[in-house]
């Protein structure tokens, strides 16, 4: 790693000379390729040493930032905590007034490279990251970060590590902005030589190995782990309706994929822990509820309102003799001794992470002539409902308020609202889904839920989502903090004009946006740092 951080470096995918509105950093034209399928070995490729101080490395980046950004970074970043600190010390040092909350936003980072789809190369991310990364901490203010280290790049080979470039991304946002990286290390897709993906036999150790080789060269920099981001939508995308590589479909497939998934976070966050025992685990998935107005599909909102559970009740060892899934589960593929091995290995979570977006409730009605189809409440044009009308006077949709609490009183851990955001339309209709989540929040809060984190995903827009990453039109999806602007063929970073200035305003203002900390969050959050100690 270069000891500066503003030294060009070189950037995996191709580049151009760029200005950084932020400071003087230049990137220098590269060969558009991929990392190659090869790299150093892990004993051949040492940890880098640990991050710089705060004050030693601010002078790197002070050319051409404005007064205002020197000052908030001082008062945000302050000095880099060291040691393990527990999860309650971590879960409020990421909000200035000293309130137990993490205020987040991501950089979208799924990667699927069996079909080529790589959110980071779409977003020019992998040109721009230390720019991007300097208008989320010092512009912006958050610490949180959300970020998925492309795997397939990272472990090119089975047993291969190839650390270069993720080693200058995390010094860099960490040691020179401060950042406390939140690592989903696999976020919907597996390395190239993974022939079944999260369907291979081998993908559960074949992931522990890989976050026990990172936990190991980044615990100094690291604490907060997702293993896998979605889990349920990961198998049930790749399991179930067979949009994603190994495009398998049917419901037979599902919960054997389910099974291989979880089982990979288990052993996932094992292998991190023996490498790091104060890690931090932040279970993250989609959030989910259906509703029908028709009785004859009472059976079939029963079920998918069972099914939603899944990945947190396998990993969490919570599927036993009484759980209501669990003949039809047996039914479709799941075997006996997977479930045991599930109630005899639990994996560790810390804190449960929840992705609410509009589309997130679905309303099912029966079709003429038997099935039946289901709308969300973007396409019901249900979502004003969420906004005016009383819970009570509506059967749906419930609203992330009820939902979050019919997960956090399932599990009886603290939660985050780990993802969302509204794509399309005009800003206003994003700033007020953005008003809506932040009050429901308060709520909860209000109501003593442990609800300690909100992320708005992500800092810039996205590529391709409306297609469900199975195509690369190049169509910007906007939801971001900052808006992708085409200039030429570069993609500008344009703040996204109200959406940006009342995300500001909140990190700010934690009390006056989601409430004050709820008392229940020092309990439940005590308790790993207890288990720690």
């Amino acid at each position: 790693m270069s000891d500066d951080p503003s030294a060009t470096t070189p950037i995996p995918h191709g580049t151009v000379a760029a200005d950084d509105p932020l400071g003087s950093e230049e990137m220098t034209a590269t060969a558009p390729a991929a990392l190659a399928l090869a790299g150093e070995a892990v004993a051949e490729n040492p940890a880098p040493e640990a991050v710089s101080d705060r004050d030693t490395v601010w002078s790197t980046i002070q050319e051409g930032v404005t007064e205002h950004e020197k000052s908030t970074y001082r008062a945000l970043v302050g000095a880099r905590s060291g040691g393990s600190g527990g999860v309650t010390a971590r879960v409020r040092a990421g909000d200035p007034s000293g309130g137990a909350f993490w205020w987040m936003t991501a950089i979208e980072g799924s990667t699927i490279p069996q079909v080529n789809v790589d959110q980071m190369d779409w977003t020019q991310h992998y040109n721009f990251w230390k720019q991007d990364l300097r208008r989320v901490r010092v512009e912006l203010g958050v610490k949180q970060l959300r970020v998925s280290p492309p795997w397939y790049k990272l472990n090119p080979a089975p047993g291969v590590y190839d650390w270069g470039w993720w080693d200058e991304y995390v010094d860099y946002a960490v040691g020179t902005l401060g950042f406390e990286l939140m690592v989903d290390l696999a976020h919907f897709g597996t390395p190239l030589w993974m022939l079944e993906q999260f369907g291979d036999p081998d993908f559960a150790p074949r992931l522990a190995a890989y976050a026990g080789q990172f936990a190991r060269r980044y615990k100094h920099a690291v604490r907060v782990y997702a293993p896998v981001n979605e889990p349920y939508i990961t198998a049930l995308f790749c399991g179930d309706l067979g949009c994603w590589p190994p495009y398998r479909r049917g419901q037979s497939n599902f919960p054997p994929m389910m099974t291989n998934v979880a089982r990979g976070i288990v052993l996932a966050s094992q292998a991190i822990r023996s490498e790091q025992p104060d890690a931090v685990f932040l279970f993250v998935d989609t959030t989910e509820n259906s509703w029908s107005p028709d009785a004859d599909l009472e059976r079939t909102v029963e079920h998918r309102n069972l099914r939603r559970f899944l990945s947190f009740d396998l990993a969490l060892g919570k599927i036993g003799e009484d759980h209501p899934l669990l003949s039809w589960l047996l039914r479709n593929n799941m075997r006996e001794d997977d479930l045991r091995f599930f109630r005899d290995n639990p994996a560790p979570v810390d804190v449960l992470g929840l992705d609410y977006y509009p589309q997130s409730e679905a309303i099912l009605r029966r079709k003429p002539g038997g099935g039946y189809k289901q709308k969300d409440m973007m396409h019901e044009r249900r979502v004003h409902h969420l906004y005016g009308q009383p819970p009570q006077e509506r059967e749906w949709p419930l609203g992330f308020y009820n939902v979050a609490r019919a997960y956090q009183e399932r599990y009886d851990l603290p939660i985050v609202l780990a993802e969302t955001n509204w794509c399309g339309g005009q800003v206003e209709h994003r700033l007020q889904w953005m008003n809506y989540t932040l009050d429901e929040c308060k709520r909860l809060r209000a109501d003593g839920i442990p609800l300690v984190g909100y992320c708005w995903w992500g800092a810039t827009d996205h590529m391709d989502w409306g297609l469900a990453l199975r195509l690369h039109s190049g169509k910007i999806h906007p939801v971001g903090l900052w808006n992708l602007r085409r200039k030429n063929w570069i993609l500008e970073r344009v703040r996204c004009p109200g959406l940006w200035d009342r995300y500001h305003e909140a990190i700010h203002h934690t009390q006056a946006a989601v409430g004050p900390h709820p008392l229940r969050a020092d309990a439940l959050l005590a308790a790993p740092q207890a288990a720690a100690a």
